[in-house]
């Protein structure tokens, strides 16, 4: 029986815990789906390197971009005009991303991100394409631009990753039958036999009494700087503790 197609379409730049379940997802699926990957400027080696170690087919639509971020997400002037400079780039872009459409057709297409989700739609690929949006995170109405609700709203399946932020699409009049919960994927064996390792290198400070760690990207979203002002009124209460805020491949104690 021959497998349905599955297209995975994404802006990467950054292997998080979010790209890392992508992978895992993908490698499940390719049990039963023909899956390709695309990339659309391959700027994360270790993303790359991850899919190919899963043996997934990958395709890296512009391995020469000159920028690959928009970025001055709180600052948007600046970002309007940043995303006005790079027009022409994401054009081109979309006509790469309709020649894998149409010589891969395939059934489903898959992304994370709601700025892919935007390409699809100016390429016409969601008139000819099931496009499904995986929705990683909070998507509270008022964290998210209507830019970014308007394709969302849109798409012909969105996949919640946990029963709150199904909850918080419903809030966006988002159309209850197109909503389905779908877990992170997280890799069990792999997770116990890494915390079966020796541990080579401790941070330092480990010999207080209350130790607390906070591994995540550095990204506002993540609340770094939430815990950081946290330890210090515990520090002004005299508690005795340490804090390692971990992101790889650094960590910082505090």
């Amino acid at each position: 029986m021959k497998k349905q197609r599955l297209l995975f379409f994404d802006f990467v730049t950054h292997f998080g815990g979010a790209q890392r379940s992508t992978v895992l997802l993908l490698q499940h699926l390719s049990r039963s789906w023909d899956v390709q990957v695309v990339d659309a400027y391959g700027v994360c080696s270790d993303y790359v390197q991850a899919l190919r170690q899963a043996r997934l087919n990958v395709k890296i639509l512009q391995t020469d971009a000159v920028r690959c971020h928009i970025g001055h997400g709180n600052r948007p002037i600046r970002r309007a005009l940043s995303l006005a400079g790079q027009i022409p780039q994401l054009l081109q872009l979309c006509r790469q991303l309709c020649t894998c459409l149409a010589q891969g057709q395939p059934d489903v297409v898959l992304t994370n991100s709601y700025k892919a989700l935007a390409l699809l739609f100016l390429g016409g690929g969601t008139q000819r394409h099931r496009i499904a949006y995986y929705a990683r995170g909070w998507y509270r109405k008022h964290e998210n631009p209507c830019v970014a609700r308007w394709p969302i709203k849109r798409s012909h399946c969105v996949l919640a990753v946990s029963q709150a932020t199904a909850e918080a699409l419903a809030q966006w009049d988002v159309a209850p039958g197109r909503i389905h919960v779908v877990p992170t994927i997280i890799d069990e064996d792999g997770v116990y036999e890494d915390s079966q390792a020796p541990v080579d290198e401790r941070p330092p400070g480990m010999d207080a009494e209350i130790k607390i760690l906070l591994p995540a990207q550095l990204v506002r979203t993540k609340g770094q700087m939430t815990a950081i002002e946290a330890a210090r009124l515990l520090r002004e209460q005299g508690l005795d503790f340490v804090m390692a805020v971990m992101t790889s491949p650094l960590t910082v104690t505090v």
